[in-house]
């Protein structure tokens, strides 16, 4: 490498100064064409104030798995979770819509059961704004087997569903296959579905892998999702 000189020789200019520079500090062209140097300024913060909020109770008991889903139609959010205190605790589903007013507080409706099986473990929602509905799928325990079900928001604060489960993963053929539900997304570019889970036992084997499988939504027979096959 040859030697060079840093910065190389010809990169100057001559400017009128802002203020006094000290030597080797670093200028800033001003907006009226003159340069300062470049420094640094605090600035005080005041203190930090609280967004004013207020607590709404959803359930009285011990809950798990919550989640919740703004529907845009109507305007309203829907809660949905298990009364268990353990994740792994067999249980149907509660759900409750709920409306937000202009000073922020939620107004919700009756609770309502999705589904009446004790041997419900996990759970995954997600919305369907192509279709306007919530689709879920569940880990139904006592079966070994996941299953899915439509439903829609109304703007009374309840719900409507097609009150039948289908199976759509039941592939582990031996042992014990439980299941855990990972995740249920609906993909507005290519109007799919995805499903991902985890297959705790394959065949009497430990397995533990993801597992996925992808729907779509077809309109024959009163309409239902199409899945395709698992996929590790």
């Amino acid at each position: 490498w040859a030697d060079v000189t840093i910065p190389p020789a010809g990169n100057t200019f001559t400017a009128v100064a802002n203020g006094a520079i000290a030597n080797n500090k670093a200028v800033k062209l001003d907006s009226d064409g003159k340069v300062s140097e470049v420094g640094e300024t605090t600035t005080s913060l005041s203190q930090l104030s609280y967004l004013e909020h207020t607590s709404t109770s959803i359930n009285s008991s011990a809950v798990a798995h919550m989640q919740m889903l703004y529907h845009p139609t109507t305007q309203q959010v829907v809660a949905f979770w298990k009364n268990t205190t353990g994740i792994n605790t067999n249980g149907s589903i509660k759900a409750r819509v709920g409306t937000v007013a202009s000073d922020g507080t939620l107004s919700w409706g009756s609770t309502e059961s999705i589904g009446s099986s004790s041997s419900w473990r996990s759970f995954k929602v997600c919305y369907d704004p192509d279709q306007d509905h919530i689709i879920i799928a569940v880990h139904d325990h006592q079966y070994h087997q996941l299953i899915y079900s439509k439903y829609t928001v109304n703007s009374n604060k309840t719900l409507s569903g097609w009150g039948s489960w289908y199976v759509f993963e039941n592939s582990a053929t031996s042992g014990d296959p439980r299941y855990a539900l990972v995740g249920l997304e609906y993909d507005t570019n290519t109007n799919k579905y995805l499903v991902v889970y985890v297959r705790d036992k394959e065949s009497g084997q430990n397995d533990k892998r993801l597992h996925s499988r992808v729907g779509e939504w077809t309109t024959s027979s009163g309409g239902y999702v199409s899945w395709g096959s698992n996929q590790v």
